[in-house]
């Protein structure tokens, strides 16, 4: 194939592969290099020196120098590269207009490759430093965009626009006004080992409405908005960056489903370090999550998302809560390290009226020195039969667990009433002021906190109302009083009501005295006949079981 010399045709040369590649020198590159130069920009619309070679279909490789555009490089040819010779290769330029434009919103292409040059955008008014502009008929695939510089640009450093199979690796985006990387629609893309920093507005990398794509060993810093966002994109891979400071979250994931965030690094962000919203089948597993927010902003949040993973991240001096579970339902969060939360709690659920948190669970969590619960569910009839189980809380302010949900499952230890006035093959019945039922029991050494003590029973009489009950609980460690913790209680109201004859009811003791019980503790729990209480019922049962559920 032909090279050329100032735009003459000389013998021998040719790119790799057989394919032509011109060498362009800029209007200031070193005297000795543009003598070897193909062509010379003359220093003014470089552009069109370039486009000419462009729509020739040939490589070309730009020479160190200062190569300024007044309009657009626009590249509608398949199999083409453009190539620059690292630092010193610069583009800038004043336009209102994409540096360079690969496609034109209507045309398909392939095998396009733009590396190792500069753009400086200090002097544009509009548009991306390079723009792959493609459209849902017309593709661009196998677009590389490789070790290049772009900075200051007016909208996004790069914006690839329905880019399939493409990759986007080792860039340097700073200081533009939009995302340093943006994709749109695009698909089984790679976006890899760029640094995206300082965007002004936006953030460090962006997708929006892409599939199967992976984002990968990035560092996003100092951006104004988040370091990672994934928007309205489903099965995406963001795995092994750095996001550090930015303004907004360290990484945010909203409106896409089966997307995994793993083995990143989210440190100092200003809100969340990351956030989960309205996705579902989320995994976030593997991240060190420090240092994020004030007091508003918990380290990892999920809000109203089902079937989410957490699990194996690490998550400490976070503002808020560690892990936070808001609207959410059906996530399993295990094995994760949650400690010294500056404000709150180190995992948090929470629904509310609009949506519940049900049946997560909770189990294998380390969670200590946070500055109210190691784990805290709120919500009422609005956060159901979530179980926490297995997990280890201390030294955490207010206490290792708070429960205000509902049906919340815990981990229990039974024992059945073994002495008492009237033993019958039903238990030990109770129906008049001399009789009683004793349990005695040691609670194991895994118990950390005492949640609630129950008392089961066969019901003697129907009733719509309460049932009352005299519960007397003492216990104590070894080498204290037996009733060094009392949870006493005169008159305790069945749980259990509008019940029959025959069927099994229930009270639930929580009593300070009660929840104060640790493991270890030797525990006395004897019930007595109470009276009749108002409306409600005197106590007409057969005892069987003390149940003991904890934390």
């Amino acid at each position: 194939m032909p090279t050329y010399l100032n735009g003459v045709e000389q013998g021998g040369g040719g790119g790799a592969g057989g394919d032509a590649v011109i060498t362009v020198a800029a209007n200031n590159t070193p005297a000795a290099q543009k003598a070897r130069a193909d062509f010379t920009c003359p220093g003014a619309n470089d552009e069109a020196t370039i486009q000419a070679l462009v729509a020739a279909g040939v490589a070309v490789k730009l020479m160190v120098g200062d190569y300024i555009f007044n309009a657009s490089l626009n590249i509608l040819v398949s199999n083409f590269r453009l190539e620059g010779s690292g630092p010193g290769t610069t583009i800038s330029g004043i336009l209102a207009v994409p540096y360079i434009r690969v496609g034109n919103n209507a045309t398909a292409l392939e095998d396009i490759t733009i590396c190792d040059l500069e753009i400086d955008g200090t002097a544009q008014t509009a548009g991306a430093g390079i723009l792959l502009d493609g459209a849902a008929g017309s593709l661009l695939t196998n677009m590389n965009i490789l070790n290049c510089q772009i900075e200051y640009c007016d909208e996004e450093g790069i914006n690839g626009e329905y880019c399939v199979s493409s990759l986007f690796e080792s860039n340097y985006c700073m200081g533009n006004d939009e995302p340093g990387i943006s994709l749109d629609n695009c698909d089984y893309c790679r976006v890899a080992d760029n640094l995206c920093k300082s965007s002004y507005t936006r953030d460090g990398i962006l997708l929006y409405a892409c599939d199967n794509c992976t984002v990968t060993g990035n560092d996003c810093n100092h951006n104004d908005a988040h370091g990672i966002k994934l928007d309205n994109s489903t099965m995406c891979t963001v795995t092994g960056n750095t996001c550090d400071g930015n303004d907004l979250s360290g990484i945010s994931v909203s409106s896409g489903d089966w997307n995994t965030v793993s083995g990143n690094t989210c440190t100092n962000n200003s809100s969340y370090g990351i956030t989960i919203g309205a996705s579902d089948l989320i995994t976030v597993t593997g991240n060190t999550v420090s240092y994020n927010g004030t007091t508003t902003y918990s380290g990892i949040r999920f809000f109203n998302c089902l079937e989410c993973t957490v699990t194996g991240n690490a998550v400490d001096f976070n503002g808020n809560h560690g892990i936070e579970l808001q609207r959410t339902s059906h996530c399993t969060i295990s094995g994760n390290v949650c400690n010294s939360s500056r404000s709150a709690a180190g995992i948090y659920i929470e629904g509310d009226a609009t949506a519940n948190s049900d049946y997560n669970h909770v189990s294998g969590n380390n969670c200590y020195n946070n500055t109210t619960y190691g784990i805290q569910i709120v919500g009422g009839v609005d956060a159901n039969n979530n179980r926490v189980i297995n997990n280890k809380l201390t030294s955490n302010t207010t206490a290792p667990f708070a429960d205000a949900g509902t049906n919340t499952m815990l981990a229990t230890y039974v024992v059945p009433f073994i002495d008492g006035t009237d033993p019958q093959d039903s238990g030990f019945l109770i129906d008049d002021t001399t009789e009683m039922a004793r349990a005695y029991l040691r609670l194991p050494p895994e118990v950390q906190q005492v949640v609630r003590m129950e008392v089961y029973a066969r019901a003697v009489a129907a009733e719509t109302h309460e049932m009352e009950l005299e519960m007397v609980v003492k216990g104590g460690a070894d080498n204290e009083p037996y009733a060094t913790h009392d949870g006493s209680i005169a008159n305790l109201d069945s749980i259990s009501v509008n019940f029959a004859a025959d069927d099994v009811i229930f009270w639930r003791n929580i009593e300070a005295g009660t929840l104060a019980l640790l493991g270890g503790d030797s525990v006395e729990v004897k019930v007595l006949h109470a009276p009749v209480e108002g409306e409600n019922l005197d106590t007409q049962a057969y005892f069987r079981t003390v149940e003991i559920q904890y934390v």
